[in-house]
């Protein structure tokens, strides 16, 4: 299995190793959640995302946080980590 150096940002003196997730099989059952977490252009990648998700089938729900100043309210992720097979968080700007 392939592993990735991850690097936290608030920390790179001891980076740590992660495994991948387990890839998820394609079938037009598999749901995907998108979150956007307001921040600007955000929208636009998952725009995208969405896009080339529906193209293969798969099932796609958007979520939002209303502000990215917070993190998403327990709400929220139990919502999606209950729902959907795997999620996209918008970061970038």
């Amino acid at each position: 299995m392939n592993e990735f150096e991850i690097l936290d940002p608030t920390s790179e003196q001891e980076p740590e190793n992660w495994p991948l997730a387990p890839r998820l099989l394609r079938h037009s059952g598999t749901h995907i959640g998108l979150l956007d977490i307001s921040k600007p252009q955000g929208d636009l990648f998952l725009d995208e995302i969405e896009r080339r998700l529906r193209e293969q089938g798969l099932l796609v729900t958007r979520y939002r946080k209303p502000t990215m100043t917070r993190p998403a309210v327990p709400e929220l992720v139990k919502e999606i980590v209950g729902t959907c097979d795997a999620a996209v968080v918008a970061l970038a700007d």
